[in-house]
């Protein structure tokens, strides 16, 4: 069967002179389960980070936890936040909250256009089973490493991908 990954962005660095932001936010899934809807939409979704990120110097972790999403985004800070209004209103996502919003030297996650993580395929620690809205800005950044280092990253079979990629 073949099967679609993510591509590394490996070197990928904003104009010179572009400042690089971080941002990481919390929200609740909106996918409905069932007849292989939640791998349809999230194909969609990681296809879109994929032909979007690249070009826009883009990098993050998507991370699904019983039911929330918690993504990183790391990049010049007019592109996070186009991404991030354009998020904020997908209906996929439900009650959007920023965790953390900072500026930025060097990015955590400089290989990936959008890696993801379903933390039931690869739980993290037992002390990353709190909320993650009620942990400290390091803890956060520890976790989202976490699931860098420990990365399942998902793989569709090709008949899933809704569109056909260029």
């Amino acid at each position: 069967m073949m099967t679609r990954t993510l591509n590394l962005g490996r070197g990928r660095k904003p104009a010179s002179g572009t400042p690089l932001i971080r941002l990481v936010y919390l929200s609740v899934c909106a996918i409905p389960r069932g007849k292989g809807h939640f791998r349809a939409e999230m194909a969609d979704i990681i296809y879109a980070c994929e032909r979007n990120n690249t070009p826009s110097s883009i990098t993050g972790v998507l991370v699904h936890d019983r039911g929330r999403f918690i993504q990183l985004l790391e990049g010049p800070e007019d592109a996070v936040d186009c991404l991030f209004a354009r998020i904020r209103s997908d209906s996929r996502h439900t009650r959007v909250a920023v965790l953390l919003r900072e500026p930025c030297l060097e990015r955590l996650v400089a290989d990936w256009s959008m890696a993801f993580l379903n933390a039931g395929d690869a739980p993290l620690r037992d002390d990353a089973a709190s909320d993650w809205q009620d942990i400290s800005q390091e803890m956060l950044i520890a976790r989202l490493l976490q699931a860098r280092d420990e990365l399942s990253v998902m793989r569709l079979p090709l008949a899933v991908w809704r569109k056909t990629p260029a």
